[in-house]
C-alpha cells in the first residue's frame, strides 16, 4: 500500500511540475506577445511620423511653388504695365 501511495504521490508531484512548466510557458508566450505588440505599435508610430513629415514637406513645396508662380505673375504684370507706359 505504501509503495502504491508513494507512486501516486510521485505521479502527483510530476503532474504538478508539468502544470507549473505549462503555466511558465503560457506566461512567457504572453510576455512575447506583449513585446511584439509594443514593437508593432512603435513601428506604426514611426511610420505615421514619417508620413506626417513627408506630407508637411510636400505641403511646403506646394506653398513655395504657388508663391513662385504668384511672383512670376506679378513680375509679368509689372512688365506689361511698364510696356504700356512706354508704348
Amino acid at each position: 500500500m505504501k509503495a502504491f501511495s508513494k507512486q501516486e504521490q510521485s505521479r502527483q508531484e510530476e503532474f504538478e511540475a508539468m502544470q507549473k512548466d505549462r503555466e511558465l510557458e503560457i506566461e512567457r508566450l504572453k510576455k512575447n506577445a506583449l513585446s511584439e505588440g509594443f514593437q508593432h505599435q512603435k513601428e506604426m508610430k514611426r511610420h505615421e511620423h514619417d508620413l506626417t513629415m513627408k506630407k508637411a514637406q510636400y505641403e511646403n513645396q506646394l506653398r513655395s511653388e504657388r508663391k513662385d508662380r504668384e511672383i512670376q505673375k506679378d513680375l509679368a504684370k509689372s512688365a506689361r504695365e511698364e510696356e504700356l507706359r512706354r508704348g
